[in-house]
C-alpha cells in the first residue's frame, strides 16, 4: 500500500514539473533581457562608421593623386637657365654685335624678363661703345655727299631708301646701320649714326619694368636730343621733366646696374642748365646772372618745387641770392658738387 502511494506521488510531481516548464516557455514576460537592442545599436553605429570611412576614402585618394603633378612641375626644365648659360658663352665684343642680336631674337621666348633685360643691355652697351668708331666711317666726303644726294628730308632719314644706291661703300654702311639698330641724323649738316632706341621696342614686352623705364629715358634723347650745337634745343620745361624722370628712376631703382649711369648723365644735365653753355648762357661777361635766366629759374621752381630737382634749384637760388647773383667761387663750388 505504501508503494502505490509513492508511485502516485512521483507521477504527480512529474506532471507538475512538466506544467511549470511549459509555462516558462510560453509566458511573454520570460523573454531574454533587453541586451539585443543595445547590440543592434552598436552594430548600426559600426555600419555607419564603415560607411563614412568608405565615403571619405575618395577624398584621401584625390589628395594623394596631386603629388605626382607637383613632382612633374618641379622636373620641368628651366629653359631660361639654359639660355643664360649659352648667352654667357657668347663673346661680348663689337665685332659680335650682329650675332648677339640674332641670339636674342632666337631665344627670347624662353628667357625670363630679367635675363632678356640683361641681354638687351649688354648689346646696347656695345652699340654705344661702337658709336664713335662707326661715326668715323661716315666721316668721308664721298659718303656724306652720296647720302645727302639721296635724302628727301633731314628730319626723318629713311634708311631703306638709302639702300637704293650704286655706291657699295654707302650701301654697306646703311646695311650695317640697320643690322645694328642705329639710325642716322643730321647735325650741323653732318650725317652721323645714333643708337636707335625705338628699334628696341620689339623687346619691350619681354623686359622688366626697371629696364622699360631705363629705355624710356634713353628713347627721349634718341628721338629728340636735348642738346645740339652747344645749346639746349628742346623747351626748357621738357628738359626739366627729363631731369626729374631720371631722378625718379634712380630713386625707384637704386640697386639697378644702370642707376649710376643715369645719375651721372643727369648730373651733367643739371650742371649744364645751372652753369650755362655757349648757346644757353646763364651769366653775362661780368659774371652777373642774366635777368631772363633768373626769372626762368624762379618760374621752374614755382612749378617743380616739390620735387627733388626743385630742392636742388631752391638751394642754388639761395646761394645766388647770398652772392648777389654773381658767379663767385661759392657758386662754382656748389655747381661742382651737384
Amino acid at each position: 500500500m505504501k508503494k502505490i502511494i509513492s508511485l502516485k506521488t512521483i507521477a504527480g510531481s512529474i506532471i507538475i514539473t512538466i506544467a511549470i516548464l511549459m509555462l516558462i516557455i510560453i509566458t511573454p514576460g520570460c523573454k531574454q533581457p533587453p541586451a539585443t537592442p543595445t547590440d543592434t545599436s552598436q552594430t548600426v553605429q559600426e555600419t555607419q562608421t564603415q560607411t563614412e570611412t568608405k565615403v571619405q576614402t575618395p577624398v584621401t585618394e584625390t589628395v594623394t593623386e596631386t603629388a605626382p603633378i607637383e613632382t612633374q612641375d618641379q622636373q620641368t626644365p628651366d629653359l631660361s637657365k639654359e639660355v643664360e648659360t649659352k648667352f654667357g658663352k657668347l663673346e661680348k665684343t663689337v665685332a659680335n654685335i650682329g650675332e648677339i642680336f640674332s641670339f636674342i631674337d632666337q631665344n627670347i621666348k624662353d628667357a625670363s624678363p630679367e635675363l632678356t633685360s640683361e641681354m638687351v643691355y649688354a648689346v646696347l652697351k656695345l652699340c654705344e661703345e661702337y658709336k664713335f668708331d662707326f661715326t668715323d666711317k661716315f666721316n668721308n666726303p664721298e659718303v656724306q655727299s652720296t647720302i645727302n644726294s639721296l635724302l628727301t628730308s633731314f628730319e626723318n632719314i629713311d634708311l631703306n631708301a638709302l639702300l637704293d644706291t650704286d655706291n657699295q661703300k654707302v650701301r654697306g654702311l646703311i646695311q650695317e646701320t640697320i643690322d645694328k639698330k642705329y639710325k642716322l641724323m643730321s647735325v650741323e649738316g653732318f650725317i652721323m649714326p645714333l643708337v636707335d632706341y625705338k628699334a628696341y621696342d620689339i623687346y619691350k614686352l619681354n623686359l622688366t619694368k626697371e629696364m622699360i623705364d631705363y629705355m624710356d629715358i634713353k628713347l627721349d634723347e634718341s628721338e629728340h636730343p636735348s642738346v645740339l650745337d652747344a645749346g639746349i634745343v628742346i623747351p626748357i620745361d621738357d628738359f626739366v621733366q627729363r631731369i626729374i624722370k631720371s631722378m625718379d628712376y634712380v630713386s625707384n631703382y637704386p640697386d639697378s646696374p644702370r642707376a649710376a649711369e643715369v645719375e651721372q648723365f643727369n648730373k651733367g644735365r643739371i650742371f649744364m642748365y645751372f652753369s650755362g653753355i655757349d648757346n644757353n648762357m646763364v651769366f653775362d661777361s661780368s659774371g652777373k646772372i642774366l635777368p631772363d635766366r633768373l626769372t626762368e629759374y624762379q618760374n621752374i621752381y614755382s612749378k617743380y618745387g616739390d620735387t627733388e630737382f626743385g630742392k636742388i634749384l631752391r638751394s642754388y637760388l639761395n646761394i645766388l641770392e647770398q652772392e648777389g647773383y654773381m658767379r663767385t667761387q661759392k657758386v662754382d663750388d656748389f655747381l661742382s658738387n651737384i
